[in-house]
Parts: structure tokens; C-alpha cells; sequence
């Protein structure tokens, strides 16, 4: 269930988001509780997670979340439903997190994002686990669209908003490493 591709149709479609991003955003949002689209445990975000034979469009993410932090980074294929999902869900009480190309003049952008959710620019990143379908060589080009982070939390503010999230990394790193030498 896994996002992106370099070029349409390109990639495996078996796309990770890289550690070095969850850990900014768990830093950011606490910790993950489920991976709603992760195609299994070498690319699950948590510790729990829902495959695609179990369609995570079929689950009622509010009570399986029961109050924690749900993470979505699926396929960017069709965004429509999941971005409703997101949406209704949150209406529900869910608190989602949903990874996804800046496509802010899409449809379920302004039906399912913008009122629902606080969104950040994230830029652009490589994802991991990403081969080629034509070559079968790993890719490790950027992603060539600049990238949202929808969190579908408690307050949504609307509006874009940017988040330098490498530099957060940083700072993560600097502080764990002054903190273990503290010690």
C-alpha cells in the first residue's frame, strides 16, 4: 500500500517513509499507535499495523486507534478516500497523521484537508524501498513533489503551514547526544 513513485508507474509501489522523518515526527506529534497502510513489518511505522488484505478503508480507525496516533503514508495513486477516511474519522475523535504529495488545488484537498486538518510543508525526501519497475535498481533520486504532512488532530488551524523537520532531526540528535554523555 505504499506511496510514491519517481515517475508514474515507475516504482514498486512498496515505498517506505524514511526513519529519519518518523522520528521528527514522533518528536513532533508523540508516538505512532498504527501504520494504517503499511504492506507489512519491514515497512510498518509502528508497532501495529493494517495490511492491505485487511483494507484499512474497512476499519474503524477511531477505535482501533483508542486515543493514540495513527500514521498513513498510502498509496498516491487515489488520495481521495483516504483523505475522507482522515476526515470522517477525525470527526469521530481519531488523531491521524496522512503523508501525501501538495496537490492543494486537488479536490480532496480542499473537501477532506483543509478544514479537517493542520497541514505542513514537509518539501521533498527519498523513500526507501523504492525500486524501479523498469530497471529493478533501488531509486535514490528525491521524490520530485514537494510533500504535505496532514495532521488530523484536536485544533486544525487550516492554512499551510512549513515545517523544517531535518532541522528538528538535529536538534533531536544534538540533544540525545549531550544528554547520553551528560550521564
Amino acid at each position: 500500500m505504499g506511496g510514491p513513485s519517481i515517475e508514474r508507474g515507475e516504482s514498486s509501489g512498496d515505498i517506505w517513509t524514511p526513519w529519519e522523518f518518523i522520528r521528527a515526527v514522533e518528536a513532533k506529534f508523540g508516538p505512532i499507535a498504527i501504520d494504517l497502510a503499511a504492506r507489512g513489518p519491514q515497512s510498518a511505522k509502528a508497532a501495529r499495523w493494517i495490511t492491505p488484505e485487511e483494507d484499512s478503508l474497512k476499519q474503524d480507525w477511531t477505535a482501533l486507534l483508542n486515543g493514540g496516533l495513527g500514521w498513513d503514508n498510502c498509496p498516491y495513486s487515489n488520495i481521495a478516500p483516504w483523505a475522507r477516511y482522515h476526515a470522517e474519522h477525525w470527526k469521530r475523535g481519531a488523531k491521524t497523521l496522512l503523508l501525501v504529495p501538495a496537490s492543494v488545488g486537488a479536490n480532496w484537498y480542499w473537501d477532506y484537508v483543509e478544514p479537517f486538518a493542520t497541514t505542513y510543508s514537509v518539501g521533498r525526501m527519498v523513500f526507501d524501498n523504492c525500486f524501479s519497475r523498469k530497471t529493478g535498481e533501488l531509486v535514490t533520486t528525491v521524490y520530485p513533489k514537494d510533500l504535505i504532512l496532514c495532521h488530523y488532530g484536536e485544533n486544525p488551524s487550516g492554512g499551510l503551514k512549513r515545517w523544517l523537520w531535518r532541522e528538528q532531526v538535529v536538534d533531536i540528535a544534538t540533544t540525545q547526544v549531550a544528554s547520553v554523555g551528560g550521564e
